[in-house]
């Protein structure tokens, strides 16, 4: 039976659930219907929700902006928004996913506390952290 699911880009069924079961590859959709769960269960937590912010793809899509040079409040208006929650209600780290080469998928967490940036990705040696 298929049921209709709403997530943050749009809205989908379970049908595409059964990606995560079979041989096929991931896709953005895919990605952002976990991420938005885990932000439920993340908001839901009473050690977490106020201090976590789980981000969606349009999050490291925004640092593909920057990294070309157009941070503007209009190209990254979702960076803007995080930005201000992490000052204003003192958020202390952003998990993110992110797409690499269009073919495989990294997970990323910000600690604006240790003021660290750490990469974790499944293949052997390619995990990294980086301190400001």
């Amino acid at each position: 039976m298929e049921y209709p699911l709403t997530y943050d880009r749009g809205t989908t069924s379970t049908l595409d659930l059964q990606d995560f079961w079979g041989a096929v590859w991931l896709r953005s959709t895919n990605i952002d219907i976990m991420m938005e769960d885990l932000a439920a269960r993340v908001a839901s937590d009473p050690d977490l929700g106020d201090k976590v912010i789980i981000a969606p793809l349009a999050f490291s899509e925004g640092i593909n902006t920057v990294a070309n040079g157009e941070y503007s409040k209009h190209r990254t208006l979702l960076l803007h928004r995080y930005e201000r929650d992490v000052k204003e209600n003192k958020k202390e780290r952003t998990i993110f996913g992110g797409n690499v080469g269009s073919s495989h998928w990294v997970g990323g967490t910000i600690d604006f506390i240790q003021k660290t940036i750490e990469f974790g990705d499944s293949f052997p040696g390619c995990s990294s952290r980086h301190e400001n």
